[in-house]
């Protein structure tokens, strides 16, 4: 038996209208729940405004609480090569291969207190994970630019790892693997 994907409903006409109005006038108004651009004419229904992304929905998800949208983009996309997906004043998602990064800043719904009070907030040490070829000459780039790091390059049997903060204290880690020398 063929197992087939669900997608999700379309927009209602009310809610692409409300997005319209708050968008620049681009062409590139989204017409579907996930938030993609409607396709041009002659683009192929899998097309979007990034024909080197893969599907959202073969993506991973990441969430980070973040202290300010703006700063935690510029971060993402200035010194780790992700590319903006949208952008809003509380919230934003950028993209590097296969990762999509959620940025909630503390306005957003994700920032929202819980029924206990307790609030979302940035930090912690659950991180995503980057692999690098070269991390000694990934770090030196990185420092040059003025990232900040937590910690210098260790060493282990898996690998070389190293720990650099963004604007609001999450960590993101660089990971070279060790090179792989099977012992049979």
């Amino acid at each position: 038996m063929e197992s087939r994907r669900k997608h999700p409903a379309a927009l209602s006409p009310s809610v692409v209208a409300a997005i319209q109005a708050v968008l620049p006038a681009t062409g590139n108004v989204p017409n579907n729940a996930q938030g993609l651009p409607a396709a041009e004419p002659s683009a192929t229904p899998r097309q979007h405004r990034r024909s080197h992304m893969t599907d959202p929905s073969d993506m991973v998800s990441v969430r980070y609480m973040v202290d300010d949208v703006e700063k935690a983009v510029a971060f993402y996309t200035t010194f780790l090569d992700f590319e903006v997906l949208n952008k809003f004043p509380a919230f934003a998602d950028v993209a590097r291969g296969k990762l999509r990064l959620l940025l909630s800043g503390p306005s957003s719904s994700a920032g929202r207190p819980m029924p206990d009070g307790a609030k979302p907030g940035p930090g912690g040490w659950n991180r995503i994970h980057l692999i690098v070829d070269d991390i000694d000459a990934e770090v030196a780039r990185l420092r040059n630019a003025g990232a900040p790091f937590r910690n210098d390059i260790l060493s282990g049997p898996g690998g070389k790892q190293v720990l650099l903060q963004d604007p609001s204290g999450n960590v993101v880690e660089l990971f070279q693997p060790a090179a792989f020398n099977p012992t049979r």
